[in-house]
């Protein structure tokens, strides 16, 4: 799973220098001790490109161009590959689907196994046997199996979830890494949070020492309070596991 690289560059010492470009700009407190440094002119997950001036996505970023800066894929996505492995500045600046998924007419990737994550109300609305069970959240049912034990029992970049009985195969949070500019545009899906420093993607909320949420690989992190900057964070997110601070 990829859809979790947006928070991964989000957490980095390096966008450290993000923060103090956003604190000079509101004229708060503490922001004269940023400097400006040549050598690292560019975001986390862009590179500067001599020829034209600018800082272009990188494809190790798992983003593609925006309007308004690097804009991560979504769920179950990933950018397009340099051709034949060749140079990474020639990759397609497009995402594309993850192995095992397909993309849908809306621009989803949606898991390519037959009617494994198919909207239900009760297991009856399931139709393929191997995935008979009615999994409930907050935006609705859909279709996966039970009584798995690693996520090698699980299909289409679902994880297993061993939080309660039976487990269950979980579908990857809906929504996470959907590109934002508030929480209004996460409304409607299981990532209702706007990060807004840099990323600008959809994540999922969560309390501290409850992965149960959390996409594989990813852990409920309480982010420390930061002075002045506290308030653009929520007080936990998912985040990977080798991202959370402490």
């Amino acid at each position: 799973m990829r859809s979790s690289s947006y928070l991964a560059e989000m957490f980095s010492l390096p966008r450290l220098s993000a923060v103090c470009l956003v604190l000079g700009f509101f004229g708060l407190g503490g922001a004269s001790g940023c400097l400006y440094d040549s050598s690292n002119r560019c975001d986390p997950g862009e590179t500067y490109d001599s020829n034209s001036g600018l800082c272009i996505c990188t494809v190790a970023s798992n983003s593609t161009t925006g309007d308004h800066g690097c804009v991560p894929c979504l769920a179950n996505q990933h950018r397009s590959p340099a051709p034949d492995g060749g140079d990474p500045a020639l990759a397609p600046d497009t995402c594309v689907c993850d192995d095992g998924f397909q993309m849908t007419s809306t621009g989803d990737c949606v898991s390519a196994v037959q009617g494994l994550g198919d909207p239900c109300t009760t297991g009856a609305d399931c139709t393929n046997a191997s995935f008979k069970f009615c999994q409930m959240s907050a935006i609705g049912g859909y279709c996966t199996n039970m009584g798995c034990a690693t996520d090698d029992d699980c299909s289409g970049g679902y994880s297993c979830n061993t939080a309660g009985d039976p487990t269950f195969c979980r579908r990857p949070p809906v929504g996470e890494g959907t590109a934002c500019t508030t929480d209004a545009d996460c409304a409607g899906t299981e990532a209702t949070y706007c990060v807004t420093i840099q990323s600008n993607a959809c994540a999922v909320r969560c309390t501290a020492g409850d992965d149960s949420p959390c996409a594989s690989g990813e852990s409920c992190c309480d982010l420390p309070d930061i002075p002045v900057t506290s308030s653009l964070f929520s007080s936990a997110l998912c985040v990977p596991k080798t991202k959370c601070p402490g």
